[in-house]
């Protein structure tokens, strides 16, 4: 019998938020992605890969601080 989780991917949008999927990931049994990026000014970043995989286009993006934002939005456009 499928799960309503097994649609969902935890998304980690750097690793600094890692540990914090991991915990929800494993306590829902589902997957995870982690992205990585770099800063390249204040407030300025950008995604410059991922590790993981999400199979479905349902995923649940978990930060500790969000500022700008503009980690997040990048995150949610790929």
């Amino acid at each position: 019998k499928q799960s309503a989780a097994d649609d969902w991917t935890i998304i980690a949008p750097d690793h600094g938020a890692l540990d914090r999927v991991e915990h929800i990931a494993q306590a829902l049994q589902v997957p995870i992605m982690v992205y990585d990026k770099e800063r390249y000014a204040i407030n300025k970043t950008r995604i410059i890969g991922f590790e993981g995989e999400c199979v479905t286009y349902k995923g649940i993006i978990v930060d500790d601080i969000i500022d700008t934002g503009s980690t997040i939005m990048h995150v949610a456009q790929r």
